[in-house]
This record gives structure tokens, C-alpha cells and sequence, in this order.
């Protein structure tokens, strides 16, 4: 299975939404506990995460803070030598009790954590009603009931939850992007306070990458020119290549399967740039990471071809132009501007170059 990662905004669930407070009251029974520490993102860019921890007298402890629509956390140990709980924290109040290990953990007063654990408590119910079934027909039938009865379900009960976009995320997540068609109408569902929170944000723009990919970065489609600047700084644009075959290849020195990739880029280059083939890398790096990014160029040995960047942001203008939702990601554009293939991974380009240039 080849490795793809989400640009961040693409998959962000559970997190800030408006500050409120949430307060935690817990005990512990039966088994010696001094300190336990509280971990959970806030997803904000700043402070990405609260390590929080909390002094146990008489076995009994107490956590504050406020967070916005809802985020995993976890309460252990600084060893973790007692287990863990997972918590969905939410600006609501708990009653938690560990009896003998932090494994052993009830939690109520919550109605976003009553609601999360039915949703597992369901969803294994799903996956063991699965084993019985033969057929993919009736496979897919099952998934397609768990799909709307327990998430899409959810959201028409309950749009303002603070579960409702993890439920959203479930329902319409294809693994490597999103399902518009699934998505978009349950968005809408949603009352603009979660729509217009963080992660709603985040949704929306998903949700318009998405139609953007379909629209502009399919097989059969002229590819949008754009420009960017060079290592060097002189502005590059795609359009510069007409009249040629090129890849325009997104990747990012962070990216571990777009570094993985490279070889085979390296050694298609090698092969067909002497026939009129180019190769044109969008890096998604910021400026903070610009040493990284050159860094990258020269261990990799793929400084032969033009790399540009605009170190500003991730989802810098070539990425909201193509819709592109995580990296690696390329697209063949032949020497008319038009895409006639993308998402070459492996051998995958020397394959399709060899029907072009070998033919």
C-alpha cells in the first residue's frame, strides 16, 4: 500500500471550536497514585498541545482549562506505568473514576463521551455482524448501513455536537481525500457555529479543494498555469513548459513517501529528458523549513530539474489551484497543457513514458 499524508488541513478532527470551560473530577481507588498528567491538541498553531497534570490527595484530583468544540485526551502517568484513559474532552463536566489502573476507567456526567463510546460500542457491533456475512454485495450493503444509520444518522439527530464533524470525517472520509457528494449536504445541516469554527473551516475548505480537484486536475483537463519562484528566486510558471511533456510533481522535504519517491523520478528524468521530457516540483515547505527544502534537493541528487516554492504557506497557490489535498501528488501534463495522467507513483512514470516516448 503506497503511503500518502494529508496536507494539514484535510483531516483535522476534533479540535477548537470557541474557547468554553470544561472541568474534570476524578478518582483513584485501589491502587497509589501521586501526580497524573492530562495531554490533549488544542489545534491551534501556537500552542498545538496542554500537558496539563494534577496533584492526587486522598485519591481524589481535579482538571480545568477550556477547549472549544471537542479533542482527544489522555490521562496517564508520566511512565505510563498505570495504563491510560482516553477522553473526549469537550467543554462539558466529567466524573471519572479509575478502579486499580487508569485502564480500568468509567466516565460519565459527559454527553459527547457517552455519545463517542455508543458510536465504538456500535461500530464493533458492525465489524462483528461483517464476519458473519459472505459476498461483497452484502459487505458493502453492511457498510453502507453502518455508514448512514450511525454517522450520517448522528448528524441529523445531533448538528450542533461537538462529534458532529468527527462524525462528518467517518462518514464521507475516502482515506485520501473526501466524498463531496456525501459530505456537502450534511454540511450544511450544521449550524454556522460549527460550520464557522475551526474545524468546520477546515471542512469547508476540504469540501472546496475537493470540487477544485475534480474540476481542474482530472484526466482530460488543461492544466491551470501558475507561477512561482525558484530556489534562486526567479519566478517560474508552467506554462513555460508548452510544448513539452512535464510532471508537475507536489512533494515537500517533510514528506517521507515523496522523498521515497524520488529515485524513480531521478531515474525518469535521466531516461526521457534527452526525448523532451521535464519535471517541475512545487515544494508545499515554509520559509522556516527553506534550508530543509535545499537540503533535500541536493541529498536526494534531484537538483537537475526546477524546484519552486513560495515558502509562505502550505497550501501555497499552485496546491489551492489543483485542489491537492495531500503529497505526494503529480500530474502529466503533455505538450498541449492538457493532464493525461496523474498520481505516477513508483514505476508507475517510466511506465507511462515509455508508452509515450517508446511507442
Amino acid at each position: 500500500m503506497k503511503k500518502y499524508i494529508l496536507i494539514a488541513f484535510a483531516f483535522l478532527p476534533m479540535v477548537v471550536m470557541g474557547q468554553k470551560e470544561y472541568k474534570i473530577s476524578g478518582t483513584v481507588r485501589n491502587f497509589d497514585l501521586k501526580r497524573i498528567y492530562l495531554n490533549y491538541s488544542t489545534g491551534m498553531v501556537n500552542a498545538p498541545m496542554v500537558n496539563d497534570s494534577a496533584e492526587v490527595i486522598d485519591g481524589k484530583y481535579a482538571f480545568k482549562g477550556r477547549v472549544g468544540n471537542a479533542t482527544f485526551a489522555t490521562l496517564k502517568t508520566k511512565d505510563m506505568a498505570q495504563g491510560m484513559a482516553l477522553v473526549v474532552l469537550a467543554p462539558e463536566q466529567y466524573i471519572i473514576s479509575h478502579e486499580g489502573s487508569l485502564s480500568s476507567t468509567v466516565i460519565s456526567g459527559s454527553k459527547t463521551q457517552s455519545d463517542f463510546e455508543n458510536m465504538k460500542s456500535m461500530e464493533k457491533q458492525y465489524a462483528q455482524k461483517a464476519k458473519l456475512l459472505t459476498g461483497e454485495v452484502a459487505i458493502k450493503a453492511l457498510e453502507e448501513e453502518k455508514m448512514e444509520y450511525l454517522y450520517a444518522g448522528y448528524i441529523k439527530k445531533n448538528p450542533g455536537s461537538p462529534l458532529a464533524l468527527y462524525a462528518l470525517t467517518r462518514y464521507a472520509s475516502t482515506g485520501h481525500g473526501i466524498d463531496v457528494a456525501r459530505a456537502e449536504p450534511l454540511f450544511r445541516l450544521l449550524p454556522k457555529s460549527v460550520q464557522n469554527s475551526y474545524e468546520g473551516e477546515a471542512m469547508a475548505k476540504q469540501i472546496r479543494y475537493t470540487k477544485t480537484f475534480l474540476l481542474n486536475s482530472s484526466i482530460g483537463s488543461m492544466a491551470k498555469d501558475f507561477s512561482l519562484p525558484d530556489t534562486s528566486g526567479k519566478t517560474v510558471s508552467l506554462s513555460a513548459y508548452r510544448g513539452k511533456y512535464v510532471l508537475l510533481d507536489f512533494w515537500a522535504s517533510w514528506c517521507a513517501p515523496c522523498r521515497e519517491d524520488n529515485p524513480h523520478l531521478k531515474s525518469a528524468y535521466s531516461k526521457y529528458k534527452p526525448k523532451g521530457f521535464e519535471i517541475l516540483s512545487v515544494s508545499l515547505d515554509v520559509a522556516a523549513a527553506k534550508k530543509k527544502w535545499l537540503k533535500a534537493i541536493h541529498d536526494d541528487g534531484i537538483g537537475a530539474w526546477t524546484h519552486i516554492a513560495d515558502l509562505q504557506s502550505v497550501t501555497n497557490k499552485a496546491v489551492e489551484l489543483y485542489g491537492v489535498q495531500g503529497i505526494p501528488q503529480n500530474f502529466l501534463i503533455d505538450p498541449s497543457g492538457k493532464i493525461v495522467a496523474m498520481s505516477l507513483r513508483g514505476g508507475a512514470l517510466e511506465k507511462e513514458l515509455a508508452k509515450i516516448f517508446e511507442n
